[in-house]
């Protein structure tokens, strides 16, 4: 592997849920599942490469989707309000990372223990319109 491989992943962006217990059998719920599909499906259209067994580094931004109460109504309504803007995206910043490995892992390589580095994992807030996960991953030296 050389250089950078780079992928986007359109929509919002999903933390790894817990696993759920339901009829006696263990399961993810929707919401995760769905994310995973995503990033799965990025990582197909670009096309299938993978990483093999290297040592990896990982970077990742999770553009989050504000939520239509954070902006103004009427003739303000793309502006944000005062208190919107202090407010912090949802979910831990590790269960997003732990999403995307999960996804990512036995498709674009062969088990997430390559990844030796996670290199700049950032969550911030995007417009509705903007909601994506931009991942990079090259070899860790």
């Amino acid at each position: 592997m050389s250089g950078i491989m780079q992928i986007t992943v359109p929509g919002d962006p999903v933390p790894l849920a817990r696993a759920r217990v339901g009829n006696g059998r263990h399961y993810l719920p929707a919401r995760s599942v769905e994310y995973r599909e995503r990033v799965q499906t990025a990582w197909m259209q670009a096309g299938r490469p993978n990483l093999g067994d290297v040592p990896l580094t990982v970077s990742a931004r999770f553009y989050i989707a504000r939520l239509p109460s954070h902006y103004g109504t009427g003739r303000n309504a793309d502006t944000l309000r005062p208190i919107a803007a202090a407010a912090l995206p949802p979910g831990d910043i590790d269960n997003y990372a732990k999403a995307l490995l999960d996804a990512l892992s036995t498709l674009a390589f062969t088990d997430d223990r390559q990844v030796v580095c996670l290199a700049g994992i950032h969550k911030t807030w995007a417009p509705q319109d903007q909601a994506r996960t931009v991942i990079d991953l090259w070899a860790a030296r």
